[in-house]
């Protein structure tokens, strides 16, 4: 397939051109896998006007990637609008540096162009979606102020709306994109950009990763890998929740305690004590109960308090007394309804109390104190000390205890150096295939790996990535299961290492249009939802 052509696709200020000037300084150590690897960027014709930063860049002798004219020449075959502009490029200059042995670099923000380039090229094109963040307008117009100088407001907010479109177009289409380049800059301790830049390339070179490789429709397991704030547990609820008729799901054992992101797909060896969760409960139901009563009798002798009838009826309000009645009634319902919601649930009571018990206390004696062995837990880190384990490497092994394979593996390392264990059967991932899809939470390459030993092709890895940042995440965790669980810069730093090994990454991430509808949550659950479809068996 060398030498193949490379695009990069991104909204605005991604980092594209970065990628593509990463991607022409790993030429030297890339040539240690094929020593032939040349690499060249590629210049579209367009009809806007050069920016402000590209005339310096031409001054300086660097490369521009549009080259500005009046009207795209007849030649090209390839011809798109984007930004209210036309770009267009000629296949016989990609097939001439092809040619030469020459790789091109094409930046292509136009899903019908890189559909079509695709089509005519098929495997020979790896094709790069690049992701840094979903900027607001307001943002967007500083820094096009400071990085493009001659740009105007329409510019910039067609620049913003095409973002939204272009990260649409990349979500709903996903079979277009070999792989994400996570263009995160906050972690400065290395260039993860970088990384996974290489080991994108390094993995085309060595033929791990086939670009524009067909879909096989089959029910797969799909695992999902990312930090605790990445939105993966909202993907599972939503799934567990809306997604019956789609999806199984692959129960886990872990030796950690349960947190208040848990749901039945994970059986924690400690969970909260019955007789503190009873007592809770029934705290809890004389509550809705008393709120009920309350809200009912006052319903009933239509005796509403006056600041409720002053905020719902206007003083001068021109509605009959049948009227008013009608409209008190069915708000003081609504009311009734939005404050039994509002009673934190006996679960939301335990962890807060736990929490608080544990700010001032040790974390050992908050867990005797809060939680109890469970019985449904198989002990797999016991299990690890009396079997015939084989060690797949150093975080995931293979056991057999009373006939049944486990897979296990460790991850959340704590500062006096311990690390949690997680497990699952051989038979779980079959059961849960029987018929469906199936969802896998796991961490680790290694894993990935030896559930495609046991499952072959039927294994599709995903990453879950979030734009929240490290801060504002550290900022959540409380305790030392959230505190073990909360190193994002290691997670993403799994990925750049191991990006080869991902198939698809769900992008957990805020826009304007997600803040104003509360969407976020189902942007995303619906991202997991059009990867089933795109694996669904055909009619199925």
């Amino acid at each position: 397939m060398y030498p193949f052509i490379i695009t990069l696709t991104g909204t605005s200020g991604c980092g594209k051109s970065y990628v593509a000037e990463k991607i022409v300084e790993l030429q030297n150590e890339l040539r240690g896998i094929n020593s032939q690897f040349e690499v060249q960027q590629f210049a579209k014709y367009s009809t806007r006007e050069y920016r402000e930063k590209e005339i310096k860049a031409q001054r300086d002798g660097k490369f521009v990637d549009v080259i500005s004219v009046e009207s795209i020449p007849p030649e090209c075959d390839f011809v798109y609008l984007s930004y209210g502009k036309y770009y267009g490029f000629n296949s016989e200059d990609i097939d001439k540096l092809r040619k030469q042995n020459v790789c091109p670099i094409i930046v292509i923000n136009d899903i019908t162009a890189l559909y079509n380039l695709r089509n005519q090229y098929k495997e020979q094109v790896l094709s790069l979606y690049v992701f840094q963040s979903l900027q607001s307008y307001k943002m967007m117009l500083a820094e096009a102020k400071e990085e493009r100088g001659n740009v105007s407001h329409k510019e910039v907010r067609d620049r913003y709306e095409k973002a939204t479109d272009v990260h649409t177009n990349f979500l709903t289409n996903r079979e277009l994109f070999d792989r994400v380049i996570i263009n995160n800059k906050e972690y400065t301790v290395e260039d993860l950009t970088k990384l996974q830049i290489k080991n994108t390339l390094s993995a085309i070179l060595n033929g791990t990763i086939v670009p524009g490789k067909s879909i096989e429709k089959e029910h797969k397991l799909f695992i999902i890998s990312g930090n605790a704030q990445s939105g993966k547990d909202d993907v599972i609820q939503g799934v567990l929740k809306m997604g019956a008729k789609l999806s199984g799901f692959v129960p886990k054992y872990t030796s950690r305690p349960q947190d208040d992101a848990d749901d039945v797909e994970m059986v924690c060896k400690l969970i909260p004590k019955s007789d503190i969760v009873t007592k809770l409960r029934r705290q809890y139901d004389e509550k809705r109960k008393r709120i009920d009563e309350h809200y009912k009798s006052v319903g009933k002798t239509k005796m509403y308090p006056d600041s409720f009838v002053q905020k719902n009826i206007k003083k001068k309000s021109t509605m009959t007394k049948e009227g008013q009645d009608d409209v008190l009634a069915n708000r003081w319902e609504v009311a009734r309804i939005s404050k039994l919601r509002a009673i934190k649930t006996p679960m939301q009571l335990f962890f807060k109390a736990f929490d608080s018990y544990y700010n001032a206390n040790d974390f050992a004696t908050a867990l005797k104190k809060f939680y109890e062995v469970n019985d449904k837990y198989a002990d797999i880190d016991h299990f690890l000390t009396i079997n015939n384990v084989v060690r797949v490497n150093e975080e995931t092994y293979r056991i057999m205890h009373d006939g049944q394979e486990y897979v296990i593996y460790e991850n959340n390392p704590r500062e006096d150096g311990s690390k949690d264990q997680y497990g699952f059967t051989v038979s779980q991932l079959e059961e849960a295939l029987a018929g469906f899809h199936a969802l896998l939470v796991a961490s680790h390459a290694s894993t990935f790996a030896t559930c495609k030993e046991i499952l072959g092709g039927r294994v599709v890895t995903v990453f879950a990535y979030s734009q929240v940042s490290k801060s504002k995440f550290e900022s959540i965790a409380n305790n030392p299961n959230q505190k073990a669980k909360k190193n994002v810069y290691d997670d993403l730093r799994r990925y750049a290492k191991n990006i080869a090994e991902f198939d698809h990454v769900l992008i957990y991430t805020e826009s304007e249009s997600t803040n104003k509808s509360n969407g976020l949550k189902e942007t995303l659950i619906e991202q997991m939802f059009t990867l089933f479809r795109l694996y669904n068996k055909e009619g199925g």
